[in-house]
């Protein structure tokens, strides 16, 4: 564990917007510091909103497991491109999920590793 984890207050440097892409990129420190916290190597982390993927890059450095979706397709090409960036293992697959209850389509990573996951919409 990051000996800066269990401080109360976390500092770090900002994500570059311009370089990862994304208008509100979020440190990958943020998602791994929790990561460590509140989860084991092998657990599989959820990210709903996947976005610009810094908490599948900081699921890939903690060992842990990931599924994710976005509406927008291209965040989810963006997050599959920086986590082959973060190690050079490419994703078991990009999957489709059910539409969500206001017919916008989903678009989901899963890590390899996870062979089946159930995605509801709520």
């Amino acid at each position: 564990m990051n000996k800066n984890t269990g401080k109360s207050v976390w500092t770090f440097s900002a994500e570059s917007a311009r370089k990862v892409g994304h208008p509100a990129p979020f440190p990958v420190q943020l998602p791994y510091r929790l990561m460590q916290l509140y989860t084991y190597k092998d657990d599989v982390v959820l990210d709903p909103f996947c976005g610009s993927g810094s908490a599948f890059v900081a699921a890939v450095k903690a060992d842990r497991h990931f599924v994710g979706y976005d509406i927008d397709p291209n965040y989810v090409k963006m997050s599959e491109k920086r986590i082959g960036e973060a190690r050079e293992q490419k994703l078991a697959r990009i999957v489709n999920v059910p539409p969500l209850p206001d017919g916008e389509l989903g678009y989901a990573l899963v890590r390899d590793g996870i062979e089946s996951y159930d995605l509801e919409p709520v």
